[in-house]
């Protein structure tokens, strides 16, 4: 099954394309990699046999405990249980945890050149790196055991939302609005969009397609959904099919065209007087995507004051040639210690910059928009 059976769910784009553009300087030699069994002194995984229904499946489980690894609730019915143990299961056999199979970095098309864009690339590596785990664990969502693990999955989900709105002011502090869209209309394989909203999602207009519902709940009462959620768990392609279907969805349906929101829900006012720029500069978008600048949230954006004049100075700046792009800070000496960390190998040495999942902290509600530094610096 390759296409969502839910009404209003985007189906997903074509890949088929070819791209000399790649996140890693040795993107041919991803596959044979990834294609190698590493061995472990534990490992004890044996193949499940194949085109069998998942339930049939002999399932022998992966060397690290799944449940622990997810926190899956065993209230669960053992036919969820089984069909959720598959998944790790897989990539257990290709020697990874699943967040790395579903969002890896090597040869993975790019919408922008890494040589002339050294800044976004690594501001766009570390993104990918730190939130990954994040990414995964809100797409899959696995039924987990206790209210406090929902609680921290939807903290990491919200937390890789801001670094991604944060990332997203950076591409367009750097390139404008419409050239950005452009750019990534074309390679969007390696920009994170997102998952399903959730039940309850905070200000912006009400999401359209499916939210957010664990597999527990799918498995009795969407069955179509739970099987494509189970079978693109670790396709990239496909592993957000139910999630956004292009970047302007996340930006019209949350708070992220509010220049009233607080700064880490929002981009920086630096982009979004870019964003009104372009919106009222008479220049055409040269997308399928379609924006109304008449409609809200553009509407409102384009007439707040704060944007009309961050807008005027910034076009002075451009002007008169004194506009400093964004920069991203240099990598530390522990990313310079790294072996190939721009390679095929950067997604499979130290972890210690990834989101391991643990308890996330209380985020700060820093009010208003008055501070704008943390868009600038990304991650």
């Amino acid at each position: 099954m390759t296409q969502p059976a839910s009404p209003g769910v985007p189906s997903i784009a074509s890949s088929d394309v070819p791209s000399t553009k790649s996140s890693g300087k040795k993107p041919a030699k991803s596959s044979k990699k990834s294609a190698k069994r590493k061995a472990s002194t534990s490992d004890t995984v044996t193949k499940s046999p194949a085109k069998k229904p998942r339930a049939a499946q002999t399932l022998t489980l992966p060397f690290f405990d799944y449940a622990k690894l997810l926190e899956v609730n065993p209230k669960a019915s053992r036919v969820v249980h089984t069909t959720i143990a598959i998944v790790p299961h897989k990539a257990e056999e290709a020697g990874k945890v699943p967040w790395r199979l579903a969002y890896p970095w090597s040869g993975r098309p790019l919408w922008y050149d890494p040589p002339e864009n050294q800044d976004i690339h690594r501001a766009h590596w570390r993104f990918l790196m730190t939130h990954r785990r994040a990414f995964w664990e809100w797409a899959f969502y696995a039924p987990l055991e206790t209210t406090s693990a929902q609680s921290n999955r939807r903290k990491l989900n919200m937390r890789a939302s801001h670094a991604r709105l944060s990332f997203t002011s950076l591409c367009i502090e750097t390139w404008g609005f419409y050239v950005f869209l452009e750019k990534l209309e074309k390679r969007p394989e390696m920009f994170w969009l997102g998952g399903q909203p959730d039940k309850s999602p905070r200000g912006g207009r009400q999401p359209q397609g499916p939210i957010a519902e664990d597999l527990a709940v799918l498995h009795d009462k969407d069955p179509a959904r739970y099987e494509v959620t189970l079978e693109n768990a670790l396709n990239p392609a496909k592993v957000y099919a139910f999630g956004c279907p292009q970047v302007l969805s996340f930006l019209e349906f949350t708070e992220a065209l509010n220049p009233k929101a607080i700064a880490k829900s929002r981009p920086s006012m630096t982009a979004l007087a870019r964003i009104r720029q372009d919106l009222t500069s008479g220049t055409k978008l040269k997308t399928s995507w379609i924006i109304n600048p008449n409609a809200d949230p553009w509407k409102a954006l384009t007439s707040y004051s704060g944007v009309k004049q961050r807008r005027l100075e910034v076009m002075t700046q451009i002007a008169d040639r004194a506009y400093e792009l964004p920069s991203v800070d240099p990598p530390s000496q522990r990313e310079r210690d790294r072996d190939g960390w721009h390679d095929e190998d950067a997604d499979e040495r130290d972890e210690d910059g990834e989101d391991k999942g643990d308890e996330a902290g209380e985020e700060e509600d820093d009010g208003g928009v008055e501070n704008d530094s943390q868009n600038v610096h990304v991650l």
